[in-house]
């Protein structure tokens, strides 16, 4: 089977002020599906123009780095389909989704070449995932979710602005299985607990992260 991602939007903007109501729905393949917005967060997807298969929100709070148009805070969603086939393969492809990808980000982190084994999906799909995370600089790598139909990882990684600043990044990857559609979401937050000076400084964002992306997941699967 070859999973096909929907159309993907960057997300490099910084934070607007719109408004944002409960739930947007994401369009996976004609079949809408929503997606509670967090506390603390906005709906950005129409002020950034997305299309109907994606979703972006942002955190309501403007931050110095996102004023600075260097690190923005947000979730970005996008989805693919699976194919029609029994149950048994569609719950392996998503398994095989996740385990390639979390093996993939291993690799990255322990600086070795990721082999691609034989599997139900494709090696371009992993490597798209990974290459709309922010992987390549990611250090450590912890699974915050393992369900059956919900999985997460979540990984320190960072951003360098040459002769400016090193951000500290947290970033969770989040895949949720709706029916035959899988909801892949990229959860990004500066490590305020890493920063020493200003009033910022918050050790408690690395939990507040890891709440959302439970929170989107569990919504999800509830029809929220």
């Amino acid at each position: 089977m070859r999973a096909l991602l929907t159309a993907m939007a960057p997300f490099l903007a910084i934070a607007g002020t719109t408004g944002a109501a409960n739930a947007r729905p994401i369009v996976i393949f004609d079949e809408p599906i929503p997606i509670i917005v967090p506390d603390g967060y906005v709906d950005a997807s129409v002020e950034r123009n997305l299309p109907p298969e994606n979703a972006l929100f942002l955190t309501e709070a403007v931050e110095p780095w996102e004023e600075a148009g260097e690190v923005n805070e947000g979730i970005l969603f996008y989805g693919l389909g699976l194919k029609p086939s029994t149950e048994a393969i569609k719950q392996q492809k998503f398994d095989e989704i996740f385990g390639l990808f979390r093996k993939r980000m291993a690799a990255q982190i322990e600086v070795q070449p990721f082999e691609m084994p034989d599997a139900l999906i494709d090696a371009d799909l992993i490597n798209s995932i990974f290459d709309f995370s922010r992987g390549r600089s990611a250090r450590a790598l912890e699974v915050t979710d393992d369900r059956v139909d919900r999985k997460a990882l979540l990984i320190d990684t960072g951003l360098v602005m040459p002769g400016v600043v090193t951000y500290p990044i947290i970033e969770e990857i989040s895949f949720v299985r709706v029916k035959d559609r899988i909801i892949i979401f990229h959860a990004t937050r500066v490590d305020t607990a890493q920063l020493t000076e200003g009033p910022w400084a918050d050790k408690d964002v690395r939990v507040r992260l890891k709440g959302t992306g439970m929170e989107v997941r569990d919504g999800l699967m509830r029809g929220e």
